[in-house]
């Protein structure tokens, strides 16, 4: 469920919602409005549809620095660490 797109959010930021869309299907939409209310993405507008982020609160959370441009670089280090 929100777990899930919130992964997906984190892996592929910064990812347009009607991306998500189509990867996690229209039940991303309620994932994505439950994340913004807990505070762990952002979203902007881009153009037709929403750009979307994890955000400091996710970071801090989930023990990520706070440099929010190396956030997606470390969750991809350690996704490969626990693949090995």
């Amino acid at each position: 469920g929100a777990l899930k797109t919130l992964a997906m959010i984190a892996y592929k930021q910064n990812l347009p919602q009607s991306k998500l869309a189509e990867l996690r299907g229209n039940r991303a939409y309620d994932h994505v409005r439950q994340l913004l209310a807990i505070g762990f993405i952002e979203s902007k507008p881009f153009g037709r549809t929403r750009m979307l982020r994890t955000s400091r609160k996710f970071a801090n959370y989930f023990g990520f620095e706070d440099d929010m441009e190396r956030t997606s670089e470390r969750i991809r280090e350690r996704i490969e660490e626990l693949a090995r």
